[in-house]
């Protein structure tokens, strides 16, 4: 029962995100959090889980969790996890294009798709 009031809570969440963003009134979200984390010392930070989150730390990361679910003899799990990352990419790069969010002005690392939704 946690677990599904869990779930409910966090798509309540990203469909209220989504609409801030389709409404155009997510921008001082924006800004809030840039004003919050950036700091010398949390910019690096950032950027490592930036990294982990992007086209390189997530195949890694996946392919490390997949070995180790077979080795231990879980493949039901590690296909699982296969089917939500690759079902999770596809979703999110769908989103992306359907809401075609510009990133803000304020650049870290650059990235070449839409802002929303971050992944």
């Amino acid at each position: 029962m946690k677990k599904k009031v869990l779930y409910i809570g966090l798509v309540l969440l990203f469909l209220a995100s989504l609409l801030l963003v389709l409404t155009d009134n997510a921008y001082f979200i924006d800004d809030s959090i840039h004003n919050f984390l950036y700091h010398d010392n949390l910019v690096d930070f950032m950027k490592i889980i930036t990294f982990l989150g992007g086209e390189i730390g997530v195949p890694i990361i996946t392919g490390i969790i997949f070995i180790y679910l077979f080795i231990r003899k879980n493949k039901k799990d590690a296909i699982g996890l296969l089917i939500v990352v690759i079902g999770i990419t596809i979703v999110n790069t769908i989103i992306k294009i359907i809401v075609a969010r510009q990133r803000p002005d304020y650049i870290l690392v650059i990235e070449k798709s839409a802002s929303f939704p971050s992944g």
